[in-house]
């Protein structure tokens, strides 16, 4: 959800599940210096990538513990 200073939802994107976009227990969120959205994907062991407007862009990682793998990332 994207929320205004005062709490209000000003928009809702990704929904439930492991298709790309999709995001399943998402634990953490950070910006790049162009505003893009990284999100840290407990549930599918990956990072999803979205524009500041929440259009998704792509995705890294797999389930595992090898190089490119995330074992549950937080």
């Amino acid at each position: 959800q994207v929320l205004s200073t005062e709490g209000e939802v000003l928009q809702i994107f990704g929904r439930v599940g492991s298709a790309p976009g999709d995001l399943r227990y998402p634990y953490d969120v950070n910006f790049d210096r162009h505003g893009r959205l990284y999100i840290a994907e407990f549930g599918n062991s990956r990072v999803s990538l979205f524009t500041p407007e929440g259009k998704y862009l792509t995705q890294f990682g797999r389930p595992g513990r090898e190089p490119g793998e995330f074992d549950h990332p937080w």
